[in-house]
């Protein structure tokens, strides 16, 4: 069995990163201190910490890893229901695709949205979609609108 790490595509962000992003975030998003924000993949928690710092309180998380929480919840099971102004964070991405990871492939592969719009289409259309991909697209669903934001740390390769 593979390390877990690599598995769950674990990269943990450290806070002098997650400072940076959250201060390009308030330099070019309107965000006052009382938007609903997710963490879908908070791992150590950098982002929230650092957004808690800022004076952001309405801040929600998902971390499925239960030695970094003690209420492991998925955010593949979030309902899409649950709207936010503002997704951050450093989604999980690995060298496995969905359909090749014995991991992900049993969890997520039937929770992707719908595609319907050209981006979703572009992420959803390659024929193995990647994790990080996955999370893009159920993040791009729990947008409240179109003043929306979200900021993700990305691989390389996904650009």
């Amino acid at each position: 069995m593979p390390h877990k790490k690599f598995i769950l595509g674990q990269y943990f962000t450290r806070k002098l990163i997650a400072k940076k992003l959250v201060e390009l975030l308030l330099k070019y998003a309107d965000c006052d201190r009382n938007v609903r924000i997710l963490e879908p993949s908070f791992g150590k928690g950098s982002f929230i910490q650092v957004l808690k710092e800022r004076g952001f309180m309405n801040i929600e998380g998902c971390e499925i890893d239960p030695k970094l929480t003690a209420k492991p919840s998925d955010f593949f099971d979030l309902p899409l229901e649950r709207k936010f102004e503002l997704i951050i964070g450093n989604p999980p991405f690995t060298k496995f695709n969905l359909d090749g990871s014995y991991y992900y492939k049993e969890r997520y592969a039937h929770k992707l949205p719908k595609p319907d719009e050209y981006l979703v289409n572009s992420l959803a259309d390659k024929k193995r979609i990647r994790i990080e991909n996955a999370f893009i697209l159920k993040s791009l669903m729990h947008l409240k609108d179109e003043d929306s934001t979200i900021a993700f740390i990305l691989p390389i390769s996904f650009f």
